[in-house]
């Protein structure tokens, strides 16, 4: 399933790295695909395709998501607010996460060896020692609560010679302009009494690695907060507990989740704190470890979709029309391989035309001439939730027009359509199937198949080669259909006449052939094309319908060349189309295109949109 992360846009904010760093630590799961957008305002918000997600995890906090209010929040998704502090309207969320006690501090698991900053001021701070001097560190947003001044005033205390090192940063949302830090960095330097004290203060905002670098190097890691009651957990102390570094602090609310007696300036001297066992740090980061953070959110999310990986799985079943020669019961064939995969229920597959009752959710391939046998009362007394392959997708404004009406939801096979709570834009069923490569031929090899019906312009396929080429392999592979026979024999008499009597270049080849080819072999077939054409003119014809046989095509990774047609509609966002572009142009530009629908249509998208859409 399909979870959205929230956070507000990157700012010099503990509340923003928090949440960018609990969700690269989330994105790791194995069972949820967590994906992360940033955003500040409502509009952005509400733009959002809220239907591809099963659940929405809000970094929230009053003054950085203020436009989010209970008349304002999606209801269609299930929500997680993540709790900073402060009272806000809790029923807002249909679960809070307390940072304080509901999730393992984010921390880190790796320290790097090395500085990544090219800004020289940076490294020689960084790398700034002498001797075995000791070295006192802190960092942190700069607010007089902070108790930076304090620091000062210890080391001068417990020391005769050190190195205190401050990364004191400005605060976009309480000091934008600076001048807090400016008075905190006047306040610090007055305070140092000792000629061997040396006080190294620089206000740049470092990258965590440089962070984690800082901590790493310094002698003890020192957090002289002032107290503040009501307040959400520091963030300071998950870059500190990341490192193996002794640490300091104030009985401060903010440290709540740390504190103890050991590592209390109010209990120990600095020089007491830096020989404390730091087996306290080892323990936390095990407790606070990244696989339980992610087995915490795992089981949040399960929770409110109302899935437990050792409950008993919803069982489904995906009715397709009989087999036959027919590109709906193949797409129906597409489409169930797609969706069996999912671990998260269990579906099985039948062409009966008896409706069963018996099953948590079912899918019906639906064609009003294959499965009109499917009827209003059978869907009614169902008691799970109807799926409806919507195979005739109507070129007006209702995608549904030969669609029953009394289904629950709408798979159009169609990325191009608007979305509602009914109806639902999917790519098309794009496996990845392996493929052989072809040997390499000078010639080109334009290929086309499907079957004989009208509208195809076979013969303008042709007609355009031997214009644009002297040398050229043409190839239509065109096989008999369960439901055109008639219509079959008539176009291809057709067709042959036609192409015998067109004065073809004697470098031109026209084969004709009439395979009815697994999905494996037509890939195959069509792989080893320079390009694969498709020159429809029907939809002056029919009031519906969006082609499959490109569906192969884009499987086989080969450029494609189509018309204008409506029925290639969903193509035409990534492809230039004939007659603006021939077939030479094609080979050239269309590859790309081809490249992106594979994978904008991968089976992982449509199983996972199918997944948020079942379980939501």
């Amino acid at each position: 399933m399909k979870i959205l992360f929230l956070n507000h846009p990157r700012s010099q904010c503990g509340v923003y790295w928090y949440g960018f760093r609990l969700w690269n630590i989330w994105r790791r799961s194995e069972r949820y695909n967590i994906v992360y957008k940033e955003l500040s305002t409502l509009k952005e918000y509400q733009s959002i395709q809220f239907l591809e997600y099963s659940t929405i995890i809000y970094n929230y906090h009053t003054t950085t998501m203020q436009w989010l209010r209970p008349n304002t929040i999606n209801k269609q998704c299930k929500s997680i607010g993540i709790w900073h502090e402060f009272d806000f309207e809790r029923r807002m969320f249909d679960k809070i996460l307390d940072v304080s006690n509901d999730i393992p501090r984010p921390i880190y698991d790796l320290t790097p060896n090395s500085i990544s900053s090219d800004d020289t001021n940076v490294i020689d701070f960084l790398k700034y020692s002498n001797g075995d001097t000791p070295i006192v560190g802190s960092f942190g947003l700069g607010f007089e609560s902070k108790g930076f001044h304090n620091i000062i005033s210890q080391v001068c205390k417990d020391f005769d010679t050190a190195i205190i090192k401050l990364v004191i940063t400005i605060s976009e949302f309480g000091d934008k302009n600076g001048q807090i830090v400016d008075s905190i960095n006047r306040k610090c330097r007055s305070l140092v009494t000792k000629p061997n004290i040396e006080l190294k203060i620089i206000n740049k905002f470092l990258s965590d690695d440089d962070i984690l670098y800082f901590l790493a190097h310094n002698t003890i890691n020192v957090f002289f907060y002032e107290q503040q009651l009501k307040r959400g957990l520091s963030s300071v102390i998950d870059y500190a507990v990341s490192v193996d570094t002794p640490i300091c602090l104030t009985n401060c609310d903010m440290f709540r989740h740390i504190y103890k007696d050991d590592i209390s300036i109010e209990c120990k001297s600095l020089k007491e704190c830096i020989y404390q066992d730091i087996s306290y740090i080892r323990e936390l980061r095990e407790k606070w470890s990244h696989d339980k953070s992610i087995i915490m959110i795992e089981n949040t999310i399960d929770e409110l979709t109302m899935y437990r990986m050792n409950s008993r799985k919803p069982k489904g079943i995906f009715y397709n029309s009989k087999r036959a020669v027919c590109s709906i019961h193949e797409s129906g064939l597409q489409i169930y391989s797609i969706l069996k995969k999912s671990s998260y229920y269990d579906l099985q597959y039948t062409e009966d035309t008896t409706f069963q009752y018996d099953y948590d959710f079912c899918i019906i391939n639906y064609h009003f001439t294959t499965n009109k046998w499917v009827e209003e009362h059978m869907i009614r007394s169902f008691k799970g939730p109807s799926f409806c392959i919507v195979t005739e997708v109507a070129f007006g404004e209702n995608v549904l027009a030969f669609s029953p009406s009394y289904m629950d939801h709408y798979i159009v096979l169609d990325p191009t359509i608007e979305e509602t709570k009914q109806i639902h834009a999917f790519g098309r069923p794009v496996k990845l199937v392996s493929v052989s490569e072809p040997d390499d031929s000078d010639i080109p090899i334009i290929s086309s198949f499907g079957f004989a019906t009208t509208g195809k312009d076979w013969i303008g396929i042709v007609r355009s080669v031997n214009q644009e080429f002297n040398e050229a392999i043409i190839r239509f592979n065109i096989p008999v259909g369960t439901y055109n026979e008639v219509t079959h024999n008539q176009i291809i008499s057709d067709l042959v006449k036609q192409v015998e009597s067109m004065n073809l270049k004697p470098g031109i080849w026209f084969e004709l052939t009439h395979r009815v080819m697994t999905e494996q072999e037509l890939v195959q077939w069509l792989s080893e094309s320079t390009i694969n054409c498709f020159f429809y003119n029907r939809q002056h014809l029919f009031k519906a319908g969006l082609a499959a046989v490109t569906d192969q095509a884009v499987m086989a990774g080969k450029p494609i060349l189509v018309t204008s047609d409506n029925t290639f509609r969903h193509l035409h966002k990534y492809l230039e189309y004939y007659p603006n572009i021939n077939i030479k142009t094609a080979i050239e530009k269309n590859a790309d295109g081809v490249e992106q629908m594979r994978k904008d249509w991968s089976e992982a998208n449509f199983l996972q949109k199918f997944e948020t859409l079942l379980l939501h």
